[in-house]
């Protein structure tokens, strides 16, 4: 049991170290659709604020991936900052997920509609959900071997 735990932590960092890469590449690049950013939210809450000649969207979206990269790189050393994984994803995700949620009620006003939350969503469920359930799967499995564990 503890073996696959452990690959299922592995697969879970080496996921978080490939995510993590393309949210910084992604984040690098201006021309990288609104939409398609992982951080969408962020985009959403900071697309008003710049600097003279930039937009200040890459500075808030670089630490959230070097965040994961290094979250990432603990889980492939076979550090288990699960719990602490999963309360940050849920805090890094919130703006993305109050994001679409104004946007499928409200259906963006005049420029976006209801429709346009498709895109963002899947890139939610590959950035977010997808890795926190494997998390939560592992948290699940650890209590598992705990509690069966003798005393």
């Amino acid at each position: 049991m503890t073996e696959r735990k452990s690959d299922l932590i592995k697969v879970l960092g080496l996921y978080l170290v490939t995510l993590a890469v393309i949210e910084m590449i992604l984040s690098l690049l201006h021309q990288t659709p609104f939409f398609l950013r992982p951080r969408v939210g962020f985009s959403y809450l900071f697309s008003d604020l710049k600097v003279p000649g930039k937009y200040l969207v890459p500075l808030a979206e670089l630490p959230s991936a070097a965040w994961l990269l290094a979250l990432g790189a603990a889980f492939l050393r076979n550090c288990r900052p699960v719990k602490t994984y999963v309360v940050s994803e849920i805090f890094l995700a919130s703006p993305t997920i109050l994001f679409l949620g104004a946007l499928a009620i409200s259906g963006g006003g005049h420029i976006l509609r209801r429709v346009d939350s498709i895109l963002p969503f899947i890139v939610m469920v590959l950035f977010t959900i997808v890795p926190v359930s494997l998390a939560i799967s592992a948290l699940l499995q650890n209590s598992e071997s705990t509690a069966s564990a003798p005393i």
